[in-house]
């Protein structure tokens, strides 16, 4: 067990954006040798150092500070060849150096022991194979090391093992290995690109590879290979598959071309996070890079290729141009996002993809705007660094890259990209030259200017736009007026803030369905009014179509202009959305006294795609006809937490629940014929065709006369996809047989750690869901507190279901607490992850307000928090 916080929890000073400053010295080349034990690693590392003399904010005497940690077991250190005493040079598990030559030569000799460290960060053991995860700061942990993005280095790495582990593996490319004395061998591997610490790897196992060749646009060759345990070999061609595919698209869409001779990926069944971008060496989650038909679903799939993608695109886009400190840490993962979101979008359904993406921002990254743990893309302190690998860095920050797309136009964002990477190449920089590089490539375009694009940079929480529209017959003259709110968040007040820059896509349909205007706005005031001239017939205005900024748009539409929107908009993602809110306000207001009309409201809307009187006419809608999968999203109905979200009037899970339910019950019983043709009709071995199929039988499943349906597709199920739907279905709505279902799946699947993650996460996600279950589940044997992905499958889920949350929020928000604390003296990157439902509860009712918060203040008096858990805590705390 790791003892990486065996002493309280002490204070901890934030560091500051504004405190940077320019290292004094640069580790310009460095040499690692690893000998790899289990107990007794043993790390050489030798530093070329020289001082940096560019450096614009001198200090009076310049040192070298090399970061170190308590794992580290500090044995020798030498500077140009001459022993110190380490008594004179080490403080608080770091190397200060002072007085150093302009350049000189330090050795540093340490030992480590892996198997004890379940942090997973750093270098550790995974299934008897050494693994490494460095980002943002686990060199550190490895050796002493300046570990700061802007210092970038060529490597050279060294990897020494006894022979049962036959691949030895590091960054770049392979040049030299051999056979050692006592069952040992080695590899030796040259990276000639600097990079930043973080991005160094290793990885040693006894592993499998797949391989294949990409042939680059000069006819030179990389060689690619997808490493994973023997007996999961099998699962990785997708993988690979997406890895070529990945290659071509960034070839083609940005001219950037992979640089090094060889290209590999390594799969791992311990790694908190999904997968990690180091230099020709990428270490992935087993989750996103195995992939069958039979133990993987679609979504999975879908997964796998898309995180290939991103750490693939991160070879330009944080490698060769990498961020200069960790709060520019949206300048790589931001753009990055938004890359492998381009990718998929072109490989798929840009639609449904667009669809997905708006739909996972509102459901987190919105949540978090609204929350205690609210901050800006960029970030102004921390005091875990880990903490701040977030929906808004990630998923806000991609959107705010396309908000550049938005307005300067696809070959305006590629003229700045350009730019970006013939200014940057091989350096560390800021979101700031970021957005140089697209204003300068750009300033004589429209919107050129990007003035006012740097709030989104500085100011956290999801803005507000209020539409309100009029029309004037006489004139033939619609009105659009906008008002932007923003409010205020932790550490700004809302009359700080500045406007933001907002490119708002314009539809108007007129009365018959045509679409009489497409247009791009851009509201950059708080308030403005825009007018449309010779619009002959009184529109319906559509706004922000595709979903144009991260922003929440109120505008009052009637359930009638919301059907017209779903019939005749042709904008994909406002159609569903349409198609949403129409289904939102008749969940929210089932218990009004306007239910009569609700229920009309929304028979009409599930009329016009299933009612056959109206069918032929619904077909003849391309997006329809063309996009099965498309239609599956629009007939599925939102979520619990969707419709928490829209209701102004309270929180109630519970509530949303059982209306939920019961609107689904009414469109099966009236729509049942529709839905059982639509499910035997998409029988088709294709993702899309399965989609339509599985939301058909959800709502089938509810219903006493179709109820065996799902019953008959488990059993007789072809891929994992029909076969987890049916179970879903069995299990949601609490069939009589429903554990003998669940003891099948088990038996059939134990060997699968992934499908066994499926098994738990199905369980933690009923909504019938008891604290008797969920401690059972957690004292299964197939359920482990040392593997990130088996628990966030169980407690991370449960942690998200927030109908069980709320039925008794006293016990089941105590057992979360719980739960999280005996894993944060494990893991407290996943411990500190596993907390952030604790700071959602702005909207909770008093009740359970009071309940949360004296929970939250009795885990701060555990005096062995990790500071990732304290810092995640205190921050949730009602002020």
């Amino acid at each position: 067990m790791s003892d990486t916080h065996a002493t309280p929890t002490k204070p901890t000073t934030p560091t500051y954006r504004k405190d940077y400053q320019q290292p004094d010295y640069f580790i310009k080349k460095v040499e690692l040798c690893f000998n790899l034990d289990s107990k007794h690693t043993l790390v050489e590392s030798t530093l070329y150092i020289t001082k940096n003399t560019q450096k614009t904010n001198k200090a009076n005497t310049p040192v070298l500070i090399l970061n170190g940690d308590e794992r580290c077991d500090l044995l020798a250190v030498e500077i140009d060849g001459i022993e110190q005493d380490l008594k004179n040079i080490t403080t608080d598990y770091a190397l200060i150096l002072k007085n150093l030559p302009d350049a000189c030569i330090i050795t540093i000799k340490n030992s480590l022991v892996p198997e004890t460290n379940t942090a997973f960060d750093g270098l550790y053991i995974s299934n008897n194979i050494f693994c490494t995860d460095c980002e943002p700061q686990g060199f550190r942990k490895i050796t002493y090391f300046q570990d700061r993005p802007d210092n970038m280095a060529e490597y050279t790495v060294k990897i020494i093992a006894d022979k049962q582990y036959t691949q030895l593996l590091s960054n770049g490319n392979l040049i030299d290995s051999g056979d050692l004395p006592n069952n040992q061998h080695y590899a030796i591997w040259h990276d000639p690109f600097p990079k930043p610490s973080y991005l160094c790897a290793i990885v040693a196992g006894d592993l499998a590879f797949i391989e294949d060749q990409h042939l680059r646009p000069d006819g030179s060759e990389v060689r690619l290979r997808v490493y994973a345990l023997e007996k999961f070999i099998n699962q990785c061609a997708f993988a690979l598959a997406s890895l070529k595919k990945a290659m071509v698209w960034d070839e083609q869409r940005f001219g950037l071309i992979y640089d090094l001779d060889i290209y590999n990926i390594v799969a791992i069944d311990d790694f908190n996070a999904g997968a990690m971008e180091n230099k020709g060496l990428n270490i992935f989650n087993t989750k996103f890079v195995l992939a069958h038909p039979k133990t993987a679903t679609d979504a999975d799939f879908e997964g796998v290729e898309s995180v290939i993608a991103h750490e693939y695109f991160h070879n330009w886009t944080g490698n060769r141009v990498t961020c200069r400190d960790w709060f520019q840490l949206s300048l790589k993962e931001g753009l990055t996002v938004f890359r492998d979101q381009e990718f998929s979008s072109d490989l798929n359904h840009r639609g449904l993809q667009r669809i997905h993406d708006v739909s996972m921002l509102k459901a987190h990254q919105f949540t978090e705007d609204a929350g205690a743990l609210a901050h800006p893309i960029r970030p102004d302190s921390y005091i875990e660094m880990r903490n701040f690998y977030t929906t808004t860095v990630y998923e806000k920050g991609a959107e705010v890259v396309r908000l550049y797309q938005t307005l300067l136009g696809i070959d305006g964002f590629r003229r700045g990209m350009d730019l970006y990477f013939k200014r940057f190449d091989g350096m560390a920089v800021t979101c700031d030259d970021f957005l140089s590089a697209m204003r300068d490539a750009n300033i004589d375009q429209p919107n050129g200017t990007l003035a006012g694009f740097e709030n989104w940079y500085t100011q956290a929480g999801t803005p507000e736009i209020q539409a309100h529209t009029t029309y004037n017959r006489d004139t033939c003259e619609a009105t659009l007026n906008l008002k932007q709110i923003l409010s205020a968040s932790p550490n700004q007040a809302a009359n700080t803030k500045k406007p933001q820059l907002i490119p708002i896509k314009v539809g108007l349909i007129d009365p018959q369905g045509l679409e009489i205007l497409n247009d791009l706005i851009v509201l950059d005031k708080f308030e403005a009014s825009f007018k449309f001239k010779d619009i002959e017939q009184q529109p319906v205005f559509s706004l922000l179509r595709d979903f144009s900024a991260p922003v929440i748009l109120k505008y009052e539409l009637t359930p009638s202009q919301l059907l017209h929107l779903v019939k005749y908009d042709s904008d994909d993602f406002n159609k569903f959305n349409a198609a949403q809110s129409l289904s939102t306000q008749i969940i929210i207001n089932q218990d009004q006294p306007s239910e009569i009309n609700n229920n009309k409201r929304i028979n009409d809307l599930y009329g016009y795609f299933l009612d056959e009187n109206q069918y032929d006419d619904c077909i003849h809608d391309s997006s329809i006809q063309d996009a099965p999968a498309f239609l599956a999203e629009i007939l599925a109905l939102p979520d619990v937490n969707a419709l928490c979200a829209a209701n102004k009037n309270s929180y109630d899970p519970v509530g949303m629940h059982q209306n939920r339910a019961k609107i689904m019950h009414e469109l099966a019983t009236k729509f049942g014929d529709q839905f059982l043709l639509l499910h035997f009709n998409h029988e088709q071995d294709e993702p899309g065709h399965r989609a339509l199929k599985n939301i058909s039988l959800s709502f089938l499943s509810c219903t006493d006369e179709y109820y065996h349906l799902s019953l008959c597709q488990y059993d007789n199920a072809r891929c994992m996809t029909d076969r987890f739907e049916a179970l879903k279905c069995i299990v949601f709505e609490n069939y009589t047989n429903k554990d003998q279902y669940l003891r099948e799946f088990l038996s059939q699947f134990k060997d699968y750690p992934l499908v066994l993650d499926k098994w738990f996460s199905l369980q933690a996600s009923m909504p019938n869901l008891e604290l008797a279950n969920l401690i059972a589940l957690s004292e299964h044997p197939s359920f482990n507190y040392s593997n990130p992905n088996r628990m966030r499958s169980l407690i991370g889920v449960a942690g998200q279901n927030n109908v069980f949350l709320h039925q008794n929020p006293a016990a089941n928000f105590k057992w979360l607490g719980d739960e999280i604390l005996k894993i944060d003296a494990l893991n407290p990157q996943i411990a500190a992850r596993l907390a952030t439902p604790f700071s959602r509860w702005q909207k909770f009712k008093p009740e359970t307000l009071t309940i949360v918060q004296g929970i939250i203040k009795q885990l701060l008096t555990e005096t062995k928090l990790s500071k990732n858990l304290h810092e995640m805590l205190s921050k949730s705390v009602q002020e």
